[in-house]
């Protein structure tokens, strides 16, 4: 997956600190991941990827959980939850 396909946003919920990426080129803005976001954190864009699609993106300021409902329900497999040591 290249770098520049990949959106990467970080967030902080309670003492735990997740980084969220979103490959904007495969997913198809189905929005499952929208709905199935317990605290809000994903939109679909107004702009368009490459294949005239729209596509999902992180809130600004949206505290992720990191419960990984976006990763599970999403059936391109465009979203990654990864979790940021801590200090960083």
């Amino acid at each position: 997956m290249s770098q520049s396909k990949i959106n990467r946003f970080k967030s902080r919920h309670k003492k735990n600190s997740f980084s969220l990426a979103i490959d904007r080129e495969k997913c198809k803005g189905c929005g499952l991941c929208v709905m199935y976001c317990p605290l809000n954190c994903l939109k679909l864009s107004d702009k368009f990827n490459k294949n005239s699609t729209r596509f999902v993106e992180f809130i600004p300021g949206s505290k992720c959980c990191g419960c990984g409902r976006c990763f599970f329900i999403c059936p391109e497999s465009c979203i990654e939850i990864l979790k940021e040591k801590e200090g960083k």
